[in-house]
């Protein structure tokens, strides 16, 4: 009695129906992670919110930053200039740095305009094909393991990432990286939250490869070629 409980769905915003719990007092998520915009988040609850009580007006400074390095990242991505990576890097942390303030600001207009551009159902279904394709192409690799050990989920009801467990990761993601695929490592946990032993395992070995809607079939090909030369 008392406590509040947030659940952060970032990982499933587009499957947001399957991840309602009625002891939930607030579900947030990350526009940010999955539409390639400079802001933006979700704030759903059951209980009373005033949002012109908690919201201030728009973060242009943050929001700028934030589109800055996104547009320098798309060009180091063609190019992989080495300097461009160094001032994408540095924007986005600058750009972070200004959340220490903890206040909540408006939606910037060209993320409101981009998000209205798009077609969730579209998204939804290529990123699940892509996840499905990736999935087919690479399974027979020895002793590859996913990541997924909460019910039986199908694979295409994953449409953030394919996460995979990996020993030697850092390594790997190395390798991975050094042949033009760049996957992210999530969940990370300090050593002062280590309590939970599996949950520990799954932080020092998970990898999440990339599946969103930008790759076409080819574009996974390529992906599966190159983790079934490196694992």
């Amino acid at each position: 009695p008392g406590v509040k409980i947030i659940y952060d769905i970032t990982h499933s915003v587009l499957s947001i129906s399957q991840n309602l719990l009625k002891n939930v007092d607030y579900y947030v998520a990350s526009l940010r992670k999955w539409f390639g915009v400079a802001d933006g988040g979700i704030l759903l609850s059951n209980c009373y919110v005033k949002p012109d009580e908690i919201l201030h007006t728009a973060d242009t400074e943050f929001s700028k930053l934030r589109e800055n390095s996104l547009e320098m990242k798309r060009v180091y991505l063609s190019n992989t200039e080495y300097s461009i990576k160094i001032n994408f890097k540095n924007q986005l942390r600058k750009a972070e740095s200004l959340l220490e303030n903890n206040t909540v600001n408006r939606l910037s207009e060209l993320s409101m305009t981009k998000l209205n551009l798009i077609n969730i159902s579209d998204i939804r279904n290529k990123r699940r094909i892509n996840i499905e394709h990736l999935w087919n192409e690479i399974k027979a690799i020895r002793n590859i393991e996913l990541a997924v050990g909460l019910g039986d989920k199908k694979i295409n009801d994953l449409d953030f990432m394919l996460p995979l467990l990996l020993d030697n990761r850092d390594i790997i993601q190395k390798k991975l990286s050094s042949q033009g695929l760049y996957t992210q490592v999530i969940w990370k946990i300090p050593i002062k939250a280590r309590q939970c032993e599996n949950a520990a395992n799954l932080s020092d070995r998970i990898l999440c490869i990339p599946i969103d809607q930008r790759y076409n079939y080819w574009d996974i090909q390529d992906i599966a070629k190159i983790l079934i030369n490196t694992l």
